[in-house]
């Protein structure tokens, strides 16, 4: 059953903010890594996790035998689109510029809950227009004109928010350790026979990666994760996608103090914006559950 911020248990809401702050956190990871080939940080981005999840659960003395793998594959391909998307659209633009077109990715999480009828046209779409007005004055994605990296945040957008109803529909049969595993595991084998069989020039330069900024991609990309599983256990689709715009807030201040960008009166015009459409978005969210 999903819930609001407002009545969700303290797990639930450190969840739900957990997933913006790694999210912006791995983003400037990427950037700070300019130069290693892109195939070799998503094999961080999945990599270290799945070590990480295995050695875990092993501890825990987890029942693999029960895992469904065929159950994950859609899930697995959808969530790894979109983040090879983001992680293109990174290399090519501002970081708070992809991540403001990579979370375009309530707009269609929501058109999708209405195409689907999990949804109904109410209050709660004029704020999510009003979001996505809000970082785009944040961001002024305009002024960059490499239309590359725009369409690769847009698909990056598309693929998450299917990804997030994928999420829940496997869920129902899934455990959310079975559910983490299975990404994990599904992407670092598909990445490592890829860099195998085709993209030798990451092996050749292996011996000079950053190899501690890689295994903080993966950290944070396992926090993110983490956090989003166990958001979307009581948190409805909508609400998990609308706070992770926060994470455009905390790549816009990366972007002005580690890469140079600088705040505009639009910028901070943006950010208001932002703010309201989702503390509104909450109010619409609260009142329709209490009817």
């Amino acid at each position: 059953m999903s819930t609001t911020l407002r009545s969700a248990k303290p797990e639930i809401v450190a969840a739900i903010l957990l997933c913006p702050i790694s999210l912006a956190s791995m983003g400037m990871l990427i950037k700070a890594a300019g130069g290693v080939p892109q195939s070799a940080l998503l094999l961080a981005r999945f990599g270290v996790p799945a070590l990480i999840y295995w050695g875990l659960l092993a501890v825990k003395r987890y029942p693999f035998r029960t895992i469904r793998p065929h159950k994950h594959l859609l899930r697995a391909a959808l969530g790894f689109l979109s983040v090879s998307s983001l992680f293109a659209a990174i290399a090519r633009i501002p970081l708070s510029t992809a991540l403001c077109l990579s979370y375009t990715l309530p707009f269609f999480a929501y058109a999708i809950g209405m195409l689907s009828r999990r949804q109904r046209p109410d209050a709660r779409g004029l704020c999510v227009i009003g979001a996505l007005v809000g970082v785009a004055c944040m961001t002024n994605p305009s002024a960059h004109a490499d239309v590359v990296g725009i369409a690769f945040g847009l698909a990056s957008a598309f693929f998450g928010a299917i990804a997030l109803y994928e999420i829940k529909r496997v869920a129902r049969t899934e455990d959310a350790d079975a559910v983490l595993l299975m990404y994990f595991t599904i992407s670092t084998i598909g990445l490592t026979l890829y860099i195998l069989l085709f993209d030798a020039s990451a092996e050749r330069m292996a011996h000079s990666f950053p190899w501690g900024t890689l295994t903080l991609i993966g950290l944070c990309g396992l926090l993110y994760q983490i956090g989003l599983v166990t958001s979307l256990k009581e948190a409805s689709v909508s609400l998990v996608s609308m706070f992770l715009l926060f994470s455009v807030v905390i790549g816009f201040a990366g972007d002005r103090l580690l890469f140079g960008a600088t705040f505009t009166i639009v910028g901070t015009v943006g950010l208001v914006v932002l703010a309201a459409s989702i503390l509104c978005f909450q109010y619409f969210e609260s009142s329709k559950r209490s009817q």
